[in-house]
């Protein structure tokens, strides 16, 4: 589900008119990197450069005016921030069910520059947790909404994982039978890493959420590729193409991004042994023997985005927990219209993050005396 380059609207086309406009952008160098096979890749890319612009532009995304009896968004202890303080910039959320029911967050939850609100600590603290979970971009508002809340499942489901691998209890079942073109997928990577690709499916709140792991030479932690979906078979290709792009951005080691990140995680890893533990996905696993094709080359039966967006309602409807959504950016067009959306579903977990190095703790649903003491844990 993209829209081809050759579009007269394609995210290449708006990016370059965003960057050419000269009362517009103004900004140094914006990487992304994208995944897939062929084309696809290119598109992934396209959409990622066209998310990372208006993210670092906040000039050029749409606003929707607060009104005074609008509430600040609540339901997690970094979230809880949001209401202590009054704030010169606050930015609408909508409730996806009820486009009339608003909320609101602080411009530090959203990417914005600081307005000097908040302690510089608790800034940071909100950075972490929250400016680039979320965010998204796709062919329309709903593509883009149903990709944001697909990584905010996958992110709470990765944050439960990691807890249990902390503790070393089981946190999924093994996927050891693989369709051939899936099958390739993971024997090629296998080959460039010299080491073998662990494919498991995880506990999630909707869909089928799956991460592929392997430690290549030389690296502190295994790389980890993720997916989430509606359907197994396209989480696990996610997930392995996800693999392989982490194992490649290896390769810009020499990048800023890249030195900090291996910074943080030395200093996890030295002071902070069960969140170290939680990354190595040491544990014994479960295995499942069923076959999982993804065709690679033909057609797939899939629900609508819209049909697959209110699952996913459904499914955290269930567990109490509701979807608010910012559309940032949209270009309305009749043959494509790529969008940009931040997505915020208070009470998902969010210790994900510390993949990234940081030292975090539980702030949402899996957040207890006993995580974050563990989380806490130091040598």
């Amino acid at each position: 589900m993209y829209c081809s380059p050759m579009l007269k609207h394609s995210p290449v086309d708006i990016v370059s008119e965003l960057l050419n406009d000269p009362e517009g952008v103004c900004m140094g160098n914006i990487q992304s990197r994208g995944k897939g096979r062929g084309v696809e890749s290119i598109c992934s890319s396209l959409y990622e450069l066209l998310e990372h612009v208006v993210y670092e532009n906040p000039d050029i995304q749409l606003t929707e005016r607060c009104l005074n009896n609008t509430r600040p968004l609540s339901g997690d202890v970094v979230l809880d921030f949001a209401s202590e303080k009054n704030y010169s910039k606050r930015l609408v959320f909508q409730d996806i069910e009820d486009g009339s029911n608003c909320a609101y967050l602080p411009q530090e939850y959203c990417g914005f520059p600081s307005s000097g609100a908040f302690e510089p600590s608790i800034e940071n603290i909100i950075r972490c947790y929250y400016t680039n979970n979320g965010w998204a971009s796709g062919a329309s508002v709903s593509e883009a909404t149903l990709h944001a809340v697909n990584e905010l499942i996958e992110r709470d489901a990765i944050s439960l994982a990691l807890l249990n691998s902390a503790q070393g209890k089981s946190f999924g079942v093994e996927i050891v039978s693989l369709s051939e073109q899936l099958n390739n997928i993971k024997l090629g990577i296998e080959e460039h890493v010299h080491n073998s690709v662990t494919i498991v499916k995880v506990p999630s709140l909707s869909g089928f959420v799956v991460l592929a792991y392997c430690r290549p030479l030389k690296r502190l932690v295994p790389a980890v590729g993720c997916g989430a979906s509606q359907y197994c078979s396209y989480a696990v290709y996610r997930a392995l193409l996800e693999l392989w792009q982490e194992i490649m951005a290896d390769k810009d080691s020499y990048s800023f991004e890249e030195k900090s990140l291996n910074k943080r995680l030395a200093y996890l890893c030295k002071n902070y042994p069960l969140l170290c533990k939680a990354l190595q996905f040491e544990c014994d696993l479960d295995t499942d023997d069923f076959m999982v094709q993804y065709p690679l080359n033909g057609n797939i039966l899939v629900d609508s985005v819209n049909m697959q967006i209110n699952n996913i309602i459904s499914d955290l409807r269930r567990s109490g927990l509701k979807i608010w959504r910012r559309i940032c950016y949209s270009e309305h067009h009749l043959d494509c219209n790529p969008s940009v959306v931040q997505i915020v579903v208070p009470g998902l977990e969010r210790f994900h993050v510390i993949r990234h190095g940081f030292i975090g703790k539980p702030i949402g649903r899996l957040r207890s005396h006993n995580s974050v003491t563990l989380a806490r844990t130091r040598n």
